[in-house]
């Protein structure tokens, strides 16, 4: 049986090691690097609109959240609810439940879009599920507090071009 010689295999490794140190360096200086040309993206929310007038917005990257892929549409409160359990988050541009219950509400919208894609949306533990589906007009949402609801818009060519004749949420009575 030939004999090993250990101390033979610990040079190698070692001239193993220090030939590829420098590989190592370049990638994990390569991949953790960072443009010195980049812009750091600071969010900003859109300009306010009103309901019913047209809306006519050119965006920048800094009009998308981070982890978003949209923009929020941006309203007044008073223009949508007037429900006082129904806040207004400034900083993300969406409706919050506050009733301290389980409730019930309509959410309605009518919209014309000339050029961008837009969705309505309510938020459940960080997650946003559309509203606005087969053409429905209207939706009937059972909220707890602190759901969400938003209208977004993925613009085309940078620009958002829209009217948006109702959006609103009241409190739904089924009538029964």
């Amino acid at each position: 049986m030939p004999k090993i010689n250990v101390y033979d295999m610990s040079v190698k490794r070692f001239v193993l090691l220090m030939a590829s140190l420098p590989f190592m360096v370049f990638l994990c200086v390569g991949l953790s690097s960072c443009n010195a040309n980049d812009d750091l993206i600071v969010y900003e929310p859109i300009d306010k609109l009103h309901i019913g007038e047209q809306y006519v917005f050119d965006t920048t990257l800094n009009n998308i959240r981070q982890g978003d892929s949209v923009v929020v549409l941006n309203f007044y409160r008073e223009e949508v609810t007037d429900l006082d359990y129904v806040d207004y988050d400034e900083d993300n541009c969406c409706f919050v439940f506050r009733k301290g219950t389980t409730s019930k509400y309509k959410i309605g919208w009518d919209f014309s879009s000339y050029s961008s894609y837009v969705e309505v949306q309510y938020g459940q533990n960080g997650m946003w599920y559309k509203m606005n589906q087969y053409d429905w007009n209207d939706y009937i949402l059972t909220a707890n507090d602190g759901m969400t609801v938003r209208m977004v818009c993925e613009p085309s060519k940078n620009q958002i071009n829209l009217l948006v004749n109702e959006f609103y949420i009241e409190e739904y009575d089924s009538g029964d």
